[in-house]
């Protein structure tokens, strides 16, 4: 019994019992109901607290780890600040590729069209993907084949041709940088 009481006690301190009910002192709401009796109103929900810059700071690269992918595919357009890439090519993962972030064109590559992408970190990145962020050397060319781990960053809309817009997501080479773009995005 007294473990029940104490039960009962740590419920009620740490909030978990029934919400305190308001009452209205309306006059206009205090007329025909139950005998003169006053409605009873619902508390107000629970908002959770604001985060703190560098609590949020720690979701947005807890999210990234979780998001990041491997970008292995060819490029598709180059833009100033990123390039778009068809990525599933899962060949550039061979040991032979995976030396340099960027392979050649004329390399003999085959895409699986009947790939999944999994939902795990460093997972390979399958469909059109905008890629920012890049090693600047050795310069890259439009139809040559990128590899490389990459952080989601959000959504990039382009223009494959004129008048025709598509939404595809975006991902960073570094961490900081996927942090840096998400952290300083304008909210939804």
């Amino acid at each position: 019994m007294k473990t029940l009481w104490m039960a009962l006690g740590l419920m009620v301190a740490l909030g978990c019992a029934a919400p305190a009910r308001h009452t209205s002192t309306t006059p206009a709401l205090a007329g025909p109901l139950s005998s003169g009796s006053l409605p009873v109103t619902p508390a107000p929900a629970r908002v959770a607290p604001a985060l703190t810059p560098a609590q949020r700071a720690e979701v947005i690269r807890t999210n990234c780890l979780q998001g990041a992918r491997y970008i292995c595919g060819r490029v598709l357009q180059i833009r100033t600040n990123g390039v778009v890439v068809d990525s599933g090519y899962t060949d550039l993962m061979d040991v032979h590729y995976r030396q340099l972030w960027r392979v050649p064109g004329t390399a003999s590559v085959h895409r699986d069209p009947a790939m999944v992408e999994i939902s795990r970190p460093g997972a390979p990145c399958v469909g059109l993907v905008f890629l920012t962020d890049l090693p600047r050397r050795p310069p890259l060319r439009l139809y040559d084949y990128v590899s490389i781990h990459a952080y989601p960053v959000g959504q990039y809309t382009y223009t494959p041709v004129p008048g025709v817009q598509k939404t595809i997501r975006e991902f960073a080479v570094r961490l900081s940088m996927a942090m840096h773009l998400q952290l300083n995005a304008p909210p939804k």
